[in-house]
């Protein structure tokens, strides 16, 4: 009897524990979510403002959509970008699409330079900054040359100087918003 007792008791207290953690996964499920939803509908306002019209916003989320499984990124996470990088430095671009396919880019460039998706978007918080400002130099650069060899030696190549004397050019405020785009694309 005090055997089925003790059995009994630790099931109830078996059950009582998987019912906790279902709760638990439940509300986590629930918050990332929120969190991914938040991030998405902050990404679309950005568009809508970017673009001038909730039909463009849509059309260019569309393209997101694809460009961000192309490049093998989060969909969330590449719209912010992508938001944020037109917001911040839109004047660099020729419109949203350009945006897109430069995001796309700078996404596949980490992925082959084996940066994790933390590293890419402080990167790309870094790179957005020296866009905006026209230039990359300082923290950017070396942020760049840390999470993104390889654009840093595209930059390199197409001033036509080893990685170490486009450091100093950069100093000197050569490394333009045109360089870094044009690298990219070249």
């Amino acid at each position: 009897a005090a055997a089925n007792r003790t059995a009994t008791a630790i099931s109830k207290f078996g059950s009582a524990l998987r019912g906790a953690a279902l709760l638990t996964l439940a509300q986590q499920i629930a918050e990332a979510f929120i969190k991914t939803a938040d991030a998405i509908t902050m990404a679309e306002s950005k568009l809508r403002l970017l673009d001038g019209s909730t039909a463009a916003a849509v059309k260019s989320m569309d393209q997101i959509y694809l460009a961000a499984q192309r490049s093998r990124a989060e969909y969330a996470t590449f719209a912010g970008t992508v938001g944020k990088l037109g917001t911040l430095a839109g004047q660099a671009f020729g419109d949203t699409n350009e945006i897109i396919g430069f995001v796309e880019l700078m996404n596949k460039l980490y992925t082959v330079s084996g940066s994790s998706a933390q590293e890419m978007k402080a990167s790309m918080y870094q790179l957005t900054q020296a866009l905006s400002a026209g230039r990359l130099n300082g923290d950017e650069l070396r942020s760049i040359m840390e999470n993104a060899p390889m654009l840093a030696q595209a930059i390199a190549k197409n001033l036509g100087v080893s990685v170490g004397q486009m450091k100093k050019l950069a100093s000197e405020g050569m490394v333009t918003t045109k360089v870094v785009k044009d690298s990219l694309y070249g």
